[in-house]
């Protein structure tokens, strides 16, 4: 279940959902080299992708991150 975009259940389920999380923002990280501009491109990461997991992080207990976010 997620309780307002944060997973709550067992531990194998909300890993298996940060894992998703994780891999779509690597994948939409990606899809930002398009941009030629250095400082447009470090406040797209900043206020968009960065953003997502760190809403994860601060609402998401610690062990089941640890491995997410090294």
């Amino acid at each position: 279940m997620r309780v307002a975009g944060v997973p709550v259940g067992v531990d194998a389920w909300v890993k298996t959902f940060v894992a998703k999380k994780a891999r779509s923002v690597i994948t939409d990280v990606t899809k930002l080299d398009v941009v030629s501009d250095g400082l447009l491109h470090n406040q797209l990461l900043n206020f968009c992708q960065n953003a997502c997991m760190a809403f994860l992080g601060r609402n998401t207990p610690t062990p089941l991150l640890s491995e997410f976010m090294m």
